[in-house]
């Protein structure tokens, strides 16, 4: 992991990037991707969670919760009591080889 000085208007911050693809095994052994172009989103759309790597790891490897997405292909992953709010929810899609990727993450304060 590489540490950079990020700019913002109003203060400065240490980003953490994702150099490489990071793989993460779920619960069910399948391997979930997190690539350097889902982690520069996650932590753009929501830099409250850029802290919460380790957590979002954990939310893959053993989920409190999962929950079907809007499609077929996707997983809604919850880890209670961990992240900035009360769950975290990591959204994976898996292709037709049952190979996962991190589209996003970020907190909830409710699950639905």
């Amino acid at each position: 992991m590489t540490l950079l000085p990020v700019v913002t208007p109003c203060r400065t911050r240490l980003a953490s990037i994702v150099d490489s693809p990071e793989t993460i095994r779920d619960r069910r052994g399948r391997e979930v991707l997190l690539s350097p172009d889902r982690w520069g989103h996650v932590v753009s759309a929501h830099p409250e969670i850029e802290v919460y790597k380790a957590e979002i790891r954990r939310a893959v490897e053993s989920p409190t919760s999962v929950v079907a997405g809007r499609e077929s292909d996707e997983e809604w992953l919850y880890l209670e009591g961990a992240g900035p709010s009360r769950w975290l929810k990591v959204v994976v899609v898996f292709d037709s080889e049952d190979r996962g990727r991190i589209i996003t993450s970020f907190a909830r304060r409710r699950k639905p």
